[in-house]
C-alpha cells in the first residue's frame, strides 16, 4: 500500500500515484493500493490507514479492479480509477487512414510541423524519425541538455539530420 498525505505537494501526489500506476503495469501479480490521507495525529492516522486499508482491499476483492486509488480524508472516502492503457497506433488509426494517400501511417503527419520535447534523447529521435516517416516536412526538437549523448542517439540524430525537409 502507498500512502500519501493530502498536505503533500500536488508534485508529490502526482509523484506517487503515477509511481503506483507504473508498478501495476510492471507487476501485475501484486496488488498494489494507494491511500490518500488527511495529516492529523497519529493515532488519528493509524485509525484511518486502516479504515482505508480494509475498504481498499473490499473493494479490490469486491470489484475485481486493480487499478484503485482511495482517497480517504476522515468520513468522506473516494475512490477512483485511473487507467493506464496499452495503445497501439496502427491498430487505432487502422480505419482513419484507410483514405490515406502515399501509405501513410499518421493521417495528421503529412507535411506538418512538428515540436518534439524531449528530442534528443533516444524516445524523442526515435519519435522525430517515425514523424518524419510519416510525411512531417519540419520538425523541432526540443532538450534541456541541447545535445545528443553519444552513441545510438548521435547516430539517431545524423539520420534525422539527412532525411528531407527542415
Amino acid at each position: 500500500m502507498v500512502v500519501v498525505s493530502s498536505s503533500s505537494s500536488g508534485t508529490v501526489r502526482a509523484g506517487a500515484w503515477g509511481l503506483l500506476r507504473v508498478a501495476r503495469q510492471e507487476l501485475p501479480g501484486v496488488p498494489l493500493v494507494a491511500v490518500e490521507i488527511l495529516p492529523g495525529p497519529a493515532a488519528t492516522v493509524r485509525q484511518e490507514l486502516l479504515e482505508a486499508a480494509a475498504a481498499a482491499a473490499w473493494r479490490l476483492g469486491a470489484a475485481e479492479e486493480e487499478e484503485l486509488q482511495l482517497e480517504h480524508k476522515g468520513s468522506q472516502q473516494q475512490v477512483l480509477v485511473r487507467r493506464v492503457v496499452r495503445h497501439h497506433a496502427a491498430t487505432a488509426l487502422g480505419a482513419a487512414c484507410a483514405g490515406c494517400t502515399g501509405g501513410a501511417l499518421l493521417p495528421w503527419a503529412a507535411g506538418g510541423s512538428f515540436l518534439v520535447s524531449g528530442g534528443l534523447g533516444g524516445l524523442g529521435l526515435v519519435s522525430a524519425l517515425a514523424l518524419r516517416e510519416a510525411g512531417a516536412t519540419s520538425l523541432a526538437l526540443l532538450s534541456r541538455s541541447g545535445a545528443a549523448r553519444a552513441g545510438r542517439s548521435a547516430q539517431l540524430l545524423e539520420e534525422l539530420r539527412a532525411g528531407p525537409g527542415d
